[in-house]
């Protein structure tokens, strides 16, 4: 029974700890775009929506997620990075 608790203390000092943590971003993914993107079209992950987002492109080619398609305004503010990975699974509107 002893046990029992321990364990029961453990697990939750564990929750508490991993919980409260600051939030992880993978190492060298960028967090904030640069202003010169080129729009790429509209993507989702799936092709009948719901709501396709703008994707642009930045110099280095890596790609940004924006606002719903043709809405996006400030591509400073309304964008995050995403994966060609990611891209590579959803489907394009043009």
């Amino acid at each position: 029974m002893m046990n029992n608790i321990r364990l029961l203390v453990l697990g939750l000092g564990l929750v508490v700890t991993l919980g409260a943590g600051p939030s992880w971003t993978a190492p060298g993914v960028p967090t904030t775009p640069p202003a010169n993107l080129v729009f790429e079209g509209c993507w989702d992950r799936n092709p009948a929506g719901p709501v396709f987002r703008d994707i642009y492109r930045d110099t280095l080619g890596r790609h940004w997620m924006c606002a719903p398609c043709q809405t996006t305004t400030n591509t400073s503010t309304q964008c995050s990075f995403i994966s060609d990975f990611t891209l590579s699974l959803g489907w394009w509107s043009m």
